[in-house]
C-alpha cells in the first residue's frame, strides 16, 4: 500500500499485506502482484507444507479434502497464522524479486494503525524471515493518503477512509502526520460474514465465503432507491432443514438489510473521527471532504450514506484497490521517502523515552516501598465482560510465582494467576473474580473491592454512609496477598449503598509494570 514511498534502492518492494488482497510493488515496474491473500497447505508425514498460494489457493476455498488446507493467514488485517503468513509472504517476494541480486530487498509494509506492537512485530518477523533485508513498517492512513494525492505534507487537513478487507482506517493528516486515526476491524470480509449470516438466519440456506463475496459485488449495496427496479441475482447453497442443495433468488434490498451493521460500523468510525478532529482541521475537512480508498469503499452507495451522516462531501479514488501503489511515479518520492524514515526514527525515540519516563515512575515507586521487584514488559491484554487479564514477559525463571502482586506508579494492577517458564498471567483488579481487601483514606471504612466490568464495587463496608465520593482507595493489608498503602483508585459514585471505584491504572498506557517479591 506504500510503493509511492520507494524510489531510491536498486531491489525495493512494496506490499500491501491485506486480509482480502496482497499487492506488491516493485521500483521501475509498478504493481507486478495482485493476489488474494489465501495459501493452501498439504500434509505430508504429518506436518503441513505450502501447496498453493494467490489465486490458485483462493479456488480451493472450501474445497479441499482431508489433508489440503486451504485458508487466510490473515485477519482483521494482522497476522492470524504466522507459518502461512511466512511462507506466503516468502513466496510472494520469490516470485517478484530479482533472484540475481545477492541480498535481500528492503521492504516496506503497511500496518493497521490500531495494531497493537505484538501485532506488528509478528508482520516484521514474517517479512525478515521470509529475506526482507531491512523491513519497514508505515501505518495504513498515511500510505492511502499519500497514494489518492492527498496534500498530506502541507498545513492543511485531509481525511482518508481507507476499507480493506479486515479493517476500515479512518484518519485526519496534516504536516505529514497523523492528527487522528482510528482502526475498527470491520470491512469486505466482516460484510460477506453478515450476508451469509443473513440468509442462514432467514431463509435456511447455507452459503460459502466465495459466493457471499460475489453477491456482494454483483448486488451489494448499502442503500436502496426505493424508486429503481432492485437488482437480483440467483444463488446455490445448502437447505439447512432438508440438506440438499437449493436455489434461490436474492434481490438487493435483502442484501442491504444484511449490510446495516458493518455500514454502521464504518459510518460510526468516521463520526467519532470528525468529533475528535481540531476545527482549523475540520474546516479543511468541510471545503475538501472525506475521500475514501479500498476496496469496500466501492460498496454500491456507501459514499451516498456517508454523506447523508456526515452532511460532507464524499469522493471515492479513482483507483480505489490500487491508488497508493500508483502513486510512485509522483515529484518529491524520494523526500517522502526520507520523511518517513525520519518519522520512524523519531516514533522509535519517542517511545523509547517513554519507556525510560515510565521505568524511573516505577523504580522510584519501588524504592519509597522498599519492595524488592521485578520489571516486567507488558505485552497483551484481554478485556471481555468475563475475562480481564494481562500477560507479562516474565516468568518462572525469573522467580515469578502465582499470587505474586503487580503494581505500576499509577497503582495497583491485579496479581499473578498462572505462571510459565517465560511468561505469567495477572488477572487484573476489575476482573469479576478479583477480591482485594481495601481502605478508605478519608472515612477510614473497610471492605473489599469486588471486580465489576470496568469498575470495581466496594462490598462487605462497616459503614457505608460515611464514604465520601472522590476520596482515595488503598489496600489495606489484611489478607495475606496485597501489602497495605498501594493505590487502587477512587469512590466513583455512591448509590443506595451501591459504591463504586474507578480504578486509576489506564492499560492502554501502559508499557511496564512492577511485580512486588518477597522482601
Amino acid at each position: 500500500m506504500i510503493a509511492k514511498f520507494f524510489n531510491k534502492f536498486a531491489s525495493d518492494i512494496a506490499i500491501d499485506l491485506g486480509t482480502a488482497n496482497t499487492l506488491v510493488y516493485v521500483k521501475g515496474k509498478g504493481i507486478v502482484l495482485n493476489e488474494p491473500s489465501v495459501v493452501a497447505l498439504i500434509k505430508e508425514k504429518g506436518t503441513f507444507t505450502p501447496y498453493a498460494f494467490g489465486h490458485e489457493a483462493k479456488i480451493m476455498l472450501g474445497r479441499t479434502p482431508k489433508d489440503i488446507e486451504a485458508k487466510r493467514p490473515l485477519k482483521d488485517g494482522v497476522i492470524a497464522d504466522f507459518k502461512g503468513a511466512e511462507e506466503m509472504i516468502k513466496y510472494f517476494i520469490r516470485t517478484v524479486h530479482n533472484r540475481r541480486s545477492f541480498t535481500g530487498p528492503t521492504i516496506i509494509i503497511c500496518v493497521p494503525s490500531g495494531s497493537t506492537p505484538v501485532e506488528r512485530r509478528a508482520i516484521q518477523e514474517a517479512a525478515e524471515s521470509a529475506g526482507g533485508r531491512d523491513v519497514y513498517l508505515i501505518e495504513e492512513p498515511m500510505a492511502a493518503a499519500i497514494g489518492a494525492g492527498l496534500p498530506v505534507t502541507e498545513a492543511t487537513g485531509s481525511m482518508i477512509v481507507d476499507i480493506g478487507g479486515g479493517t476500515t482506517e479512518v484518519a485526519v493528516l496534516s504536516l505529514g502526520g497523523i492528527v487522528y486515526s482510528r482502526s475498527v476491524r470491520v470491512g469486505g470480509d466482516k460484510m460477506d460474514e453478515s450476508i451469509i449470516s443473513y440468509i442462514r438466519r432467514h431463509y435456511n440456506l447455507l452459503i460459502g465465503e466465495a459466493t457471499a463475496e460475489k453477491i456482494k459485488k454483483e448486488i451489494g449495496t448499502a442503500f436502496v432507491d426505493d424508486d429503481l427496479e432492485p437488482r437480483v441475482m440467483e444463488i446455490k447453497g445448502r437447505d439447512l432443514v432438508h440438506g440438499i442443495p437449493k436455489e434461490m433468488l436474492l434481490n438487493e434490498k435483502q442484501i442491504a438489510d444484511s449490510l446495516i451493521e458493518p455500514v454502521g460500523q464504518i459510518v460510526e468510525a468516521v463520526k467519532v473521527a470528525l468529533e475528535f478532529t481540531p476545527p482549523e482541521l475540520s474546516s479543511d475537512i468541510v471545503d475538501k471532504g472525506i475521500v475514501m480508498t479500498g476496496g469496500g469503499a466501492l460498496l454500491r452507495n456507501l459514499d451516498y450514506v456517508l454523506k447523508e451522516a456526515t452532511n460532507l462531501p464524499i469522493i471515492i479514488s479513482e483507483q480505489a484497490l490500487s491508488c497508493v501503489a500508483l502513486g510512485t511515479a509522483r515529484e518529491n518520492v524520494e523526500l517522502q521517502l526520507e520523511l518517513a524514515r525520519l518519522k520512524h526514527l523519531q516514533n522509535e525515540l519517542y517511545i523509547i523515552q517513554a519507556e525510560n519516563k515510565e521505568l524511573k515512575e516505577l523504580l522510584s515507586v519501588v524504592e519509597e516501598e522498599q519492595y524488592k521487584y521485578i520489571a516486567a514488559k507488558l505485552i497483551s491484554v484481554t478485556i471481555n465482560p468475563f475475562n480481564k487479564t494481562a500477560t507479562i514477559a516474565a516468568g518462572a525463571k525469573h522467580g515469578i510465582e502465582t499470587n505474586q502482586v503487580v503494581t505500576h506508579a499509577a497503582g495497583l494492577v491485579g496479581r499473578v494467576i498462572q505462571v510459565s517458564n517465560n511468561y505469567s498471567k495477572i488477572i487484573l483488579i476489575n476482573d469479576i473474580n478479583s477480591r482485594i481487601p481495601i481502605t478508605t483514606t478519608l472515612s477510614k471504612q473497610k471492605g473489599i473491592m469486588s471486580g465489576d466490568g470496568n469498575d470495581s464495587r466496594i462490598l462487605y463496608l462497616s459503614q457505608d454512609n460515611l464514604i465520601q465520593k472522590g476520596e482515595k482507595v488503598i489496600t489495606s493489608g489484611h489478607g495475606s496477598i496485597y501489602p497495605s498503602g498501594i493505590t487502587v483508585g477512587y469512590v466513583d459514585s455512591i448509590n443506595k449503598g451501591n459504591i463504586t471505584v474507578k480504578p486509576t491504572i489506564e492499560l492502554s498506557n501502559m508499557k511496564f509494570v512492577n511485580v512486588l517479591l518477597p522482601k
